[in-house]
């Protein structure tokens, strides 16, 4: 939308106002995505790591039946 479609003229102080919620705004935003970032540079998972957390006594290469072998 362009200001052209608003019908009130707003005053300067009102520019301002709007200007520094936006920078308040996308400072917000930026944070929140660096966090996010963050965690996930943070806690890289790797096969190992998953191998090791303990899920390996539940699904074992035992007990997956191969359906290539026919007997």
């Amino acid at each position: 939308m362009d200001r052209i479609s608003y019908p009130l003229k707003l005053a300067p102080e009102d520019d301002l106002l709007i200007k520094k919620w936006k920078w308040r705004l996308a400072a917000v935003y930026g944070a929140i995505l660096l966090m996010l970032i963050l965690i996930v540079a943070a806690a890289p998972y790797t096969k190992t790591d998953v191998a090791k957390s303990g899920g390996e006594a539940a699904f074992s290469s035992a007990s997956i039946p191969d359906r290539l072998s026919v007997p």
